[in-house]
């Protein structure tokens, strides 16, 4: 008899493009219909927003307008740490590692 394994994909779709271009509303709006239809899924937020609020808020200089590579960094280091999702999911993320990346250089 033959064991069946489960399955170790991970499917991800990253929501990726310029600034205020409905990406976070897409990602609030694609949660709201798995949990109707209970899909479970994985919803990954944007990190720049929180380091961005977090930097005004307490008055640091981590800012991509006066420290970009300070703010790539830890940009880099957040988005990482919130990309660990379980496997076996399928994942939605607005924007990706990958985008900072880009960002920085460009």
């Amino acid at each position: 008899m033959r064991e069946t394994q489960k399955s170790k994909a991970q499917f991800r779709v990253v929501l990726s493009g310029g600034t205020c271009n409905g990406k976070t509303t897409t990602l609030r709006e694609l949660e709201k219909l798995c949990k109707s239809r209970n899909i479970d899924a994985g919803f990954v937020e944007e990190a720049s927003r929180d380091i961005l609020k977090n930097s005004m808020d307490v008055g640091s200089t981590c800012l991509p307008w006066t420290n970009p590579r300070w703010f790539q960094l830890r940009l880099f280091r957040l988005q990482t740490k919130r990309e660990r999702v379980p496997r076996n999911k399928l994942v939605f993320m607005d924007r990706c590692k990958i985008d900072g990346i880009i960002n920085y250089w460009f």
